[in-house]
C-alpha cells in the first residue's frame, strides 16, 4: 500500500528525525540493529536510506527493532514523538529469539 503521496511507510520521517536527535549515522544504526536482533535483521546504509524516505516498506518486527535501538515506542515512529517504555519489552523479544549459550 502506498501513501497519497507516493511513500510506503510512515514511520520513516520519523526514524530520520530521532536518528537526528541521537546524532546517530545511518551505519551506526545499521550495526546497532544487527546487535538488538542478533543478527536477524542486519540493514545495509541504504535500507536505512529508503525506510527514511519512504521507498521501502517496513515489517512491523522491522518497527520494534527501529523502536528499540532509538530508544522510542511504536507510536514514535509511526506518530512521532519519543518514549523508552518498549525498549526492554523489544530487548527481551529478540533476547528469546537468540540461540542458548552453551
Amino acid at each position: 500500500m502506498r501513501l497519497s503521496d507516493g511513500r510506503m511507510n510512515l514511520a520513516g520521517s520519523n526514524i530520520h528525525d530521532r536518528r537526528s536527535e541521537l546524532s546517530m549515522s545511518q551505519d551506526q544504526l545499521c550495526a546497532l540493529i544487527a546487535a538488538v536482533t542478533n543478527g536477524a535483521w542486519i540493514p545495509t546504509r541504504h535500507d536505512i536510506y529508503r525506510i527514511e524516505v519512504g521507498t521501502r516498506t517496513v515489517s512491523d518486527a522491522e518497527l520494534l527493532a527501529l523502536a528499540c535501538v532509538l530508544e522510542t515506542d511504536l507510536n514514535g515512529l509511526v506518530l512521532g514523538g519519543t518514549d523508552a517504555s518498549i525498549k526492554q519489552s523489544a530487548s527481551d523479544i529478540f533476547a528469546e529469539a537468540r540461540p542458548s549459550e552453551q
